[in-house]
């Protein structure tokens, strides 16, 4: 991101002092409210894929966090897994081999790509389901998905995830 930010301003600079008549005004680059200059450099090694994957992953953990009474409790930390819905293994095996042997629920998510236009628009849909279910659902495997898969909005379905939690 801050290749691409100096190769424009360089641009921007070159254009402005090579049109005659042309002078060079000071803008402001960056938003006084968004810190770019504070982001980490492993920022600019994140691929748009990586970083719509990990916003997957996120709203996976507030799925589960949200299919639960208690909203995942216990005193360790809790634990989203990928789960691969034609596999055969149910969430509760899955958690169990993890370390984690309590399954609160399997959840499907996926959301539609852009921002929503108007008052009451679908922007996402969700399944939850038992913890022992080893058939088929409604998700897709992540685990056997293309890294570009993300980006597709088409209709195969969900991402299946496991919530687990030690006690």
């Amino acid at each position: 991101m801050k290749k691409y930010m100096t190769i424009s301003l360089l641009c921007f600079l070159f254009v402005a002092i090579a049109i005659p008549g042309m002078e060079a005004k000071p803008l402001k680059a960056i938003d006084t409210n968004v810190r770019f200059m504070d982001l980490p450099e492993t920022f600019d090694a994140s691929s748009p894929y990586d970083l719509a994957w990990q916003s997957l992953h996120m709203a996976a953990a507030a799925a589960c966090r949200g299919s639960t009474p208690t909203g995942g409790s216990g005193t360790y930390v809790n634990l989203v897994l990928a789960r691969n819905p034609h596999g055969k293994k149910s969430c509760k095996e899955l958690c169990s081999d993890s370390g984690k042997p309590h399954c609160d629920a399997e959840a499907s998510i996926r959301g539609w790509d852009g921002k929503a236009i108007q008052n009451g628009q679908i922007v996402a849909e969700y399944y939850n389901y038992g913890c022992d279910r080893k058939k088929w659902g409604y998700g897709r495997n992540e685990p056997g998905a293309d890294e570009d898969d993300i980006m597709n909005n088409d209709w195969k379905g969900a991402y299946s995830f496991c919530c687990c939690r030690k006690n």
